[in-house]
């Protein structure tokens, strides 16, 4: 194989081991049961970013893997391609938006920590509040980070 097909196919490995646990067995339930290995991996590299997806579904349905990977040359890529059309479309990740300051909601005005004429206990009492913002805020990014590893890990 051309070594840029080879870097191909590690790209597909790589995304496929880091969206399923399972990827070398369901690659190579695909590549052994195909009529034409070779063919098999010069189509899945056309797939792109979705190539992981492809062999991980069709792993996922023998029946399907079965009458596809008969096949050889373009009926195959065409048939990969009438399979890989059907797949659920993957979720974009969810973005938050950023607020701007024009888009910031209006709020009292914060004291400033640096104002000289703000007494000891009004600093004290608004840099305990910054902190809490600050912690309370880790504990919030920590929490999504847990919930998206544990949807990707049930996949």
């Amino acid at each position: 194989m051309p070594d840029d097909l080879q870097a191909q196919l590690g790209e597909i490995v790589k995304r496929g081991r880091a969206e399923h646990p399972d990827f070398d067995n369901h690659s190579a339930y695909v590549v052994g049961i195909s009529r034409s290995p070779n063919d098999v991996r010069q189509a899945l590299v056309e797939f792109g970013d979705d190539a992981h997806r492809v062999v991980s579904h069709l792993a996922d349905d023998p029946d399907a893997a079965a009458e596809i990977l008969n096949h050889t040359g373009q009926r195959l890529g065409a048939a990969l391609g009438k399979f890989a059309a059907k797949l659920p479309v993957k979720a974009a990740p969810e973005v938050k938006p950023e607020l701007t300051p024009a888009s910031a909601p209006k709020a009292a005005a914060a004291p400033d920590l640096y104002d000289s004429k703000l007494s000891t206990k009004e600093w004290a009492r608004e840099y305990d509040r910054l902190q809490a913002e600050k912690r309370q805020k880790r504990i919030d990014d920590a929490k999504a980070d847990h919930e998206q590893f544990l949807k990707r890990r049930q996949r």
